[in-house]
């Protein structure tokens, strides 16, 4: 399993303390007493979420016990048992519907890219898939998570892993009389070459621009899969010619429907729908 981060466990702790209230009182009268209990899948799907829901029930009081070859990323199949706990009841109950909700909301993440993760290597394509940053708020970090356990790349963890100017950014430079080469020469005499830039571009002449100003990642965002197929074609073949290497991010209304017609353009296609997918994971928590 891979190590919490000290920001997870903190926001762990928290759902646990807002759950919580003033305290449950339908466990006063299990005061005392010890369980076991198991957590089991409702369905086919790729797991994620075995090390929040391990770390939730454990600062609770139980002791977890992870099945041999159990591991977030790994597929699951309907009534596999994923976790078993043992421990004081009142703890077991405190934390149960926060950690099914966090396996649930995971896997359902998870499960989906996985899903097209799958279908766009099987068209033959070496196009990857990445989220966005349209994650819930106080929960990104674990549908972060669940994109690489499902195969996807997170994109930007926060806002500082990258560089990137989007259309709102490239906007308020042009009110205030400045461009997009001269922002990205800025960054660049800043931090030198070990920040990654990336640029979106609705339009070839900003594309263009954000190419021969020295992008490192082109995102085409909101086109037509004809107009990004030849914006993508035209700006490999000037980058060529300017011996760069770019990649192209296509992104904005793309989903499993039309998805496979971007991808053999396309290095990266960014989703938002992978962290709001239409599939549905259950768990669930009997005591034994």
């Amino acid at each position: 399993m891979t190590d919490l981060t000290d920001e997870e466990r903190t926001l762990l702790r928290s759902y646990l303390t807002y759950d919580s209230g003033r305290g449950d009182p339908s466990t006063m009268p299990l005061e005392g007493l010890s369980g076991k209990a198991m957590v089991l899948a409702e369905g086919d799907c790729l797991l994620s979420g075995l090390e929040a829901a391990v770390h939730l029930f454990e600062i609770s009081g139980c002791e977890v016990i992870v099945p041999e070859g159990m591991e977030s990323g790994g597929k699951v199949v309907d009534g596999w048992t994923v976790l078993e706990v043992r421990g004081p009841l009142p703890g077991m109950l405190r934390c149960e519907r926060t950690a099914l909700n966090v396996l649930s909301r995971m896997s359902s993440i998870a499960t989906y890219a996985s899903e097209l993760v799958d279908m766009v290597r099987s068209s033959g394509s070496d196009c990857r898939l990445a989220g966005t940053r349209k994650t819930t708020p106080g929960f990104g970090p674990f549908e972060k998570r669940a994109l690489i356990d499902g195969g996807a790349l997170p994109h930007r963890m926060t806002l500082s892993d990258a560089c990137m100017f989007k259309d709102n950014h490239i906007a308020s430079l042009k009110v205030n009389g400045s461009s997009l080469k001269e922002a990205l020469e800025a960054v660049r005499k800043m931090r030198g070459p070990y920040l990654l830039i990336e640029a979106e571009a609705e339009d070839g002449e900003t594309a263009m621009e954000a190419l021969t100003s020295g992008a490192d990642v082109i995102m085409i965002d909101n086109a037509t899969i004809a107009s990004f197929t030849d914006l993508a074609m035209e700006l490999r073949q000037r980058a060529r010619e300017l011996g760069r290497s770019i990649v192209i991010e296509a992104s904005g209304g793309i989903d499993a429907s039309n998805l496979l017609e971007y991808t053999p353009h396309a290095d990266v296609v960014s989703m938002g729908a992978l962290t709001y997918p239409p599939v549905h994971v259950s768990f669930r928590m009997e005591i034994i």
